[in-house]
């Protein structure tokens, strides 16, 4: 039987760790020991000995191998360098409606030290934050796949609406066995904030300057263990984030048309998205 690779593209606060988490969750998956390996972003030509050796070292008695990225779905090249490889690889993304994803996102930022006055700023000093929402631009790179790559658009909604449902359709997708999962499976939505913002941050910087030094798998080792709880408790609320009611109203018109291009091309239901209220 071949090896077989599972690789999720993005984007992010998407659900991208509750795909890696649920798909360690299976005793027939070997997942990256670091979750986003960047591996494809790099400039060296893609060697499937390499990337098992660096990123797969428990791989022994396993046949389906899997990596989650935020940012995959954003690069351009990255298709053709995974075609690259040589090898099967089902391509996993789920898509948010780009209003509350912006939302998540900024959030996110804030709650690891990033100040913003409201979501006009945060836009505005980060313009890749709305950008990144134009889903259906970054997929164009994406409807002539290379023998060997498949493609599956998954909605965020179907998920937070029914995850067991979820589950077994994402099981079924990629021919995975629902026998061989484990209890530890994928975790709730959950939305935490730091117990001290100045430690917190001083941790981000450090794990940044771990995976710089290539030392990734340290790190998933830490958020896998005990220090994420210790650091951060869950919040009833995203943030204090400002979000105006104009700059709601102004995200909408500026996605309407992406949605309704994404919903006829790719068959993902953007209705509810257009539907919500601005206020």
């Amino acid at each position: 039987m071949e090896r077989r690779y599972v690789v999720g593209i993005g984007p992010g606060k998407s659900g991208s760790t509750w795909l890696y988490t649920f798909l360690r969750s299976s005793r027939e998956v070997c997942c990256s020991n670091v979750k986003e390996t960047d591996y494809f972003l790099s400039k060296s030509t893609p060697n499937e000995t390499e990337y098992l050796q660096k990123f797969f070292p428990s791989r022994q008695h396993h046949k389906l191998f899997c990596e989650v990225s935020n940012t995959y779905l954003y690069h351009p090249d990255f298709m053709a360098r995974a075609a690259a490889l040589g090898c099967k690889i089902e391509l996993i993304t789920i898509l948010r409606d780009p209003v509350d994803r912006a939302i998540s996102h900024v959030a996110h930022l804030m709650r690891n030290g990033k100040k913003f006055n409201c979501l006009a700023d945060a836009l505005y000093e980060s313009p890749d934050i709305l950008v990144r929402g134009l889903y259906v631009s970054y997929l164009q790179n994406f409807r002539n796949l290379p023998p060997g790559l498949n493609l599956h658009v998954l909605s965020f909604d179907d998920l937070v609406r029914d995850e067991a449902v979820f589950q077994q359709s994402l099981l079924a997708r990629l021919g995975m066995d629902a026998d061989l999962l484990t209890d530890d499976r994928s975790r709730r939505f959950s939305r935490a904030v730091a117990r001290n913002k100045h430690i917190a941050r001083l941790t981000k910087t450090l794990a940044r300057q771990f995976r710089r030094a290539g030392l990734g798998s340290v790190v998933q080792s830490i958020k896998d263990g005990p220090v994420p709880s210790i650091l951060y408790k869950e919040a009833g609320v995203e943030t204090d984030l400002r979000v105006e009611p104009s700059t709601l109203h102004f995200m909408r018109e500026f996605y309407a048309k992406a949605d309704r291009k994404l919903q006829l091309e790719w068959s993902i239901d953007t209705s509810g998205w257009q539907s919500q209220s601005d206020v």
